[in-house]
């Protein structure tokens, strides 16, 4: 039997729906836990995601929203930008630090689609994270202070860090110390009588103490105080993934009732699921409903079927709202710390030099169901006679494909089709032609292409509907560099460089074991943003130490299925 992909977002509609008909609002506050709190200039922060839903005083992980976005700001204003995906309230992610942040402290923000539904949104909890720029001598204006080292101390040593929230052990070996490059097992034991989630950090602790630390209890603690949330329905919540706004814009972008009725496309090069079709509303604006785009990469903004003549293209619009920043702490410099800082710079510089994808965990996406059938048939061009034309290419050896000249001398390509009587029929319908994961409405664009370039063919004999197109059948061509070369596109095509949501993975650093050529000198050793324990149990995990000694620092941050919050700490020496 045919089989029908429906890729409109019906769950997404259906609770839109639901959710406008309920005054229970689900209020969100984003928590995000780092690895540590102190960075150089350049550095990677790894960040795991908390979205708790707080309405009526309660600490639960919401199931709303698919999408946090971050913001880092200084003194100055918006420095940085990030997104984590979310799934069940729970997310990871990682923002590599720019190499010209001047040295001074930031406030790391976190919100939702839904938080811009808030009447009087602030973001009264926030985590500070101190930066260090060991290249520059730049800084926050009016953020950084020098101080004596007598001084320094006597500010930071009234800091405790004892403090253990939650009923949790971190259990080590009995050693007193643990050689350079070697395996340490760490036990985390869940003691409470519910399971819990965590993030796990272990790094080198060289006692730059910048701030006063902000964790996830005090986080609890702060948004339990918030009542009386009022709502204005100005943004859609994001719970299928982010929705993506954007308008036409240029000299012809006034010409509202035609472009109403063409429609807008969304895709990215080399992903097939990265495909997105909306309507253009009579005001020039667009919305694509996305399942979240993954890592920073090309998008290529089209209007289908748009006149020549006509100049417009399609503009994306940012989702970051810019939050007013004004708590800020200053940033306390001192002499002793040049060494250390030295040394962090160092590192950094390395594992930029020497990063591999061996050294992390990717963990789990959330599923795009765009081609959830595997392809009808797929032809590798190097296993056949290479022929100088696409045209020679679908006649002589793919019979799913034929072309025919439409009405106004246009060649249309169409895949074959099977009913629900298993006959096989090519339909006069559209088909979907893809060229490296981009789709071409101008099928003559495809019979000019040079098949040389092509490395295979597949096919998917199924309808599909992207927003409201409907294509009889997908054809995916790809090149060898899967970049679309040499293909000229029409005047309205743009390309952008978007910011998608960060890759979820683990940074555990198990490949390094035993290797004797990686120059391993790394701040963060080891890393997990989301490990689920059970009650009563314990799970192990193996950290490899760098190459050289000091004293190294764990800490787990979390909470368990109850809502209360979870923050242990414990330090071991290397020798």
């Amino acid at each position: 039997m045919k089989k029908i992909v429906l890729l409109t977002i019906t769950l997404f509609l259906g609770f839109v729906l639901v959710y406008s008909q309920t005054d229970e609002r689900i209020i969100e506050r984003v928590y995000i836990s780092t690895d540590k709190d102190c960075y150089v200039a350049g550095d990677v922060m790894w960040c795991s995601a908390y979205c708790f839903d707080i309405k009526n005083n309660t600490k639960e992980l919401s199931n709303l929203s698919s999408i946090a976005y971050l913001e880092l700001h200084s003194t100055s204003g918006l420095v940085q930008t990030g997104k984590i995906a979310l799934i069940n309230g729970r997310g990871a992610g990682k923002i590599t630090l720019s190499a010209n942040l001047p040295t001074g402290n930031y406030k790391l923000l976190s919100y939702t689609s839904q938080n811009k539904n808030e009447v009087n949104f602030d973001i009264k909890t926030a985590k500070t994270i101190s930066v260090f720029n060991t290249f520059t001598k730049d800084r926050v204006p009016e953020g950084v202070e020098l101080i004596s080292g007598d001084k320094y101390s006597e500010k930071f040593d009234s800091i405790k860090f004892e403090k253990s929230v939650g009923n949790f052990e971190i259990i080590l070996p009995q050693e007193k110390y643990f050689s350079k490059s070697s395996n340490i097992p760490i036990n985390l034991k869940n003691n409470s009588s519910t399971g819990a989630t965590i993030n796990v950090s272990v790094f080198h602790d060289d006692d730059l103490i910048t701030s006063l630390p902000y964790t996830i209890d005090q986080f609890i603690n702060t948004t339990s105080k918030i009542k009386n949330v009022q709502f204005s329905d100005v943004a859609i919540p994001e719970y299928e993934g982010e929705i993506i706004k954007a308008k036409v814009v240029g000299p012809d972008s006034n010409k509202k009732d035609y472009l109403s009725q063409k429609y807008a496309v969304l895709s990215s090069p080399g992903n097939m699921d990265d495909i997105y079709i909306s309507s253009i509303d009579t005001s020039g604006e667009i919305t694509f409903f996305t399942n979240n785009i993954y890592g920073d990469k090309d998008l290529f903004c089209e209007i289908e079927g748009l006149d020549s003549t006509l100049n417009c293209h399609i503009e994306l619009e940012s989702p970051f709202i810019g939050v007013k920043v004004s708590d800020i702490p200053k940033l306390y410099l001192c002499g002793e710390m040049n060494g250390k800082l030295a040394k962090r710079g160092v590192s950094m510089q390395l594992q930029r030099r020497f990063d591999a994808d061996t050294l992390y965990q990717y963990l789990t996406l959330r599923e795009n169901p765009i081609f959830c059938s595997n392809s009808t048939s797929s032809y590798i061009l190097d296993d056949y006679t290479r022929f100088p034309l696409m045209e020679e290419v679908f006649v002589e050896f793919i019979p799913q494909i034929r072309a025919r000249k439409t009405e106004n001398g246009k060649m249309d390509i169409q895949v074959r089709m099977e009913n629900v009587f298993r006959t096989l029929y090519f339909s006069k319908k559209t088909s979907l032609v893809l060229l490296d994961g981009v789709p071409i409405f101008d099928h003559d664009k495809i019979f000019k292409y040079d098949p040389l370039l092509v490395e295979r063919i597949d096919i998917y004999a199924d309808s599909y509907l992207l927003g409201k197109r409907q294509f009889e059948g997908i054809i995916n061509i790809s090149t060898y560099k899967k970049n679309l070369p040499s293909l000229v596109f029409d005047k309205n095509v743009r390309i952008i460089n978007f910011q998608g949501a960060s890759f979820p993975m683990a940074y555990t650093c198990s490949s390094i074991s035993g290797s004797e050529n990686y120059p391993d000198y790394r701040e963060t050793i080891y890393w997990h943003p989301n490990i689920l324990i059970e009650t009563k149990d314990v799970d192990e995990i193996e950290c490899v130490t760098p190459a050289y000694g000091g004293k190294f620092t764990i800490v787990v941050e979390g909470v368990d299925f109850n809502g209360n919050a979870i923050y242990q700490k414990r330090s071991f020496e290397v020798k």
